[in-house]
């Protein structure tokens, strides 16, 4: 009797130990269960690893913030940026800089942009005077697309060469181009009192009374052509565009022409398209022949062939050496001014081309005298360059 009770005392010692294992359990079950839910919803687990969700594709910083940011990160002053709107999707940024942060800045820059989706189309390099300059065409995500151009100083700025002894003397054609918006431009052109070519835009709102009044000042007068511009800037009274017919880019050439009095001859206003297209150019240059007209080709590209073909057509032609005013700051339009004054040093002639702005004008009132003077050169109207 003694040994079965001693057995149901064990059996009820341990019922509650039992319990409690039990309900350990269902607890344990229960806090793996809504942990196991929490995963499946994309919760934070703490058994299970979280389920992450792959990233959306990055569709592209806008390039503007993809140059501006790499411009702060490397400590260059933002004020060194300049914006020029074209268009809704294109626009121009140009940046000065020391040639080490160009170096910094190029390097980094390329590899933001490829990151961020964007493409550099194409890179053009060129110097002018004491400045050299690189141009990037850039395309980003959503067909953005935006020009950059780095300008710095070369690592010598050239010397000024002391003018060779006596000789033929050497001639220099100044134009002024995109003048007929205002009659304040043709004033101050009037006011710089040397022999400067005016290049007229037709269908501009002064440019009958900018040429009469060129021509009443014994200034020598040109129509500034309108051409097609790669940069899609084409949309302005009297341009001529690639693929147009041979009727239609005469018919728009001889309105041009009439608009503009007293021409001497013909530069192109933009045209880094058009001057490319031999059929363009050959339809423009033939009708130029036959009106006597001389063409200047104003060289927006590198890769124009105008001045090649007008050679070859017999056209009296020449071709800018020098920009005056990419920038608008005294320094620099006289550093240019005095490129083009070297040029003619070397070849003979020079033919420079600047805009009718209130700086421009100023620095050639007052420093061509001088400047004609230490080069024993001629400043020339454009008739008297071409050949």
């Amino acid at each position: 009797m003694q040994k079965r009770q001693a057995k149901g005392s064990n059996t009820e010692n341990q019922f509650p130990r039992i319990l409690f294992l039990l309900f350990l359990c269902m607890a344990l079950l229960s806090a793996v269960g809504l942990d196991y839910m929490n995963w499946t919803r994309g919760k934070n687990s703490i058994l299970f690893f979280t389920k992450t969700k792959p990233a959306p594709p990055d569709s592209g910083a806008p390039l503007e913030d993809i140059i501006r940011s790499r411009i702060a990160d490397l400590g260059i002053n933002p004020t060194k940026v300049k914006r020029f709107q074209e268009s809704e999707q294109n626009f121009h940024l140009t940046i000065d800089l020391d040639p080490m942060d160009f170096e910094r800045l190029s390097e980094t820059l390329e590899q933001a942009l490829v990151t961020g989706r964007a493409s550099i189309l194409k890179k053009e390099e060129y110097e002018e005077g004491a400045k050299r300059y690189v141009l990037w065409q850039v395309k980003g995500a959503d067909d953005e697309r935006l020009s950059l151009l780095f300008s710095f100083p070369t690592a010598e700025a050239p010397t000024e060469p002391e003018p060779a002894s006596p000789g033929p003397q050497r001639k220099i054609a100044i134009i002024i181009d995109d003048m007929g918006y205002n009659r304040r431009s043709i004033d101050d052109a009037v006011a710089v009192n040397f022999p400067l070519t005016l290049a007229i835009i037709p269908f501009t709102p002064h440019a009958r009374e900018t040429a009469e009044i060129a021509h009443r000042n014994g200034l020598e007068v040109i129509m500034h052509l309108p051409l097609e511009s790669v940069n899609e800037n084409n949309s302005m009274n009297g341009i001529v565009l690639c693929g147009m017919e041979e009727p239609v880019v005469l018919s728009i050439l001889n309105q041009d022409l009439d608009e503009v009095p007293y021409i001497r001859g013909v530069n192109n206003h933009m045209g880094s398209r058009a001057t490319t297209d031999w059929t363009i150019m050959r339809i423009i240059l033939e009708r130029l022949k036959e009106k006597n007209l001389y063409f200047i080709d104003s060289m927006t590209t590198a890769d124009s062939v105008a001045f090649k073909m007008a050679r070859s057509l017999d056209v009296p032609s020449a071709r800018r050496n020098v920009f005056l005013d990419v920038e608008l700051n005294r320094d620099y339009i006289l550093n240019q001014l005095k490129a083009l004054f070297r040029h003619a040093d070397r070849n003979g002639t020079a033919v420079g081309i600047g805009h009718p702005s209130e700086i421009t004008l100023s620095v050639l009132k007052d420093h061509l005298q001088p400047l004609l003077k230490k080069h024993k050169s001629r400043l020339v109207f454009a008739s008297e360059i071409v050949n």
